[in-house]
């Protein structure tokens, strides 16, 4: 998976989030889901702050937006 389509409303909780933690830095990773066990793919967010490059915050994930709801069908 390359891609992800997330909800612009959850996106700007977590940035908010992450802006209020203090943080400079979000990794970000996206997680296959299971059609079988009806989970979502999901994108996974890790973040650090400049000054403590050793500890990692993990926030919840966002589930990704069923193709059914918005498809980018762009290519």
């Amino acid at each position: 998976m390359d891609t992800i389509v997330l909800r612009v409303s959850e996106l700007k909780k977590l940035a908010a989030e992450l802006d209020k933690d203090g943080m400079q830095y979000v990794q970000v990773a996206l997680m296959e889901g299971d059609v079988g066990e009806g989970l979502p793919p999901s994108a996974a967010f890790s973040a650090m702050r400049a000054d403590r490059p050793f500890e990692l915050v993990d926030y919840d994930e966002l589930d990704g937006v069923p193709e059914t709801e918005a498809s980018f069908d762009l290519m």
